[in-house]
C-alpha cells in the first residue's frame, strides 16, 4: 500500500478516513463497513443468527464479549497461547 509514497517535510501529517473523506470518521460508517464484511464472511447463517442473538440478549457487555470470543474460538486459553 505504501509503495510509491515518498515522505515530505513540506506538508504536515494528517489522518483521513478513506470510506468517507468529506465528513471523516464516524462510528456509523465504521459499523456499516464491518456489517458488510461480516455478511460476506465465511460464517454460516446459523452462526450469524446465534451471534446476533447473543449481542441482543441484554447481558452485560463483558459477558457478550466472552460469549462472542468463545463462539469464534478466540479465547486466550493456555493451548492457544502456546
Amino acid at each position: 500500500m505504501l509503495q510509491g509514497i515518498t515522505p515530505s517535510k513540506e506538508f504536515a501529517d494528517s489522518w483521513s478516513w478513506i470510506p468517507n473523506k468529506i465528513t471523516g470518521f464516524s462510528v456509523k460508517t465504521c459499523y456499516e463497513i464491518l456489517q458488510k464484511s461480516a455478511s460476506s464472511s465465511s460464517l454460516e447463517v446459523s452462526q450469524k443468527k446465534a451471534i446476533n442473538k447473543l449481542w441482543k440478549s441484554g447481558a452485560p457487555s463483558k459477558i457478550n464479549v466472552f460469549g462472542w470470543r468463545l463462539f469464534l474460538d478466540r479465547l486466550p486459553t493456555k493451548s492457544a497461547l502456546s
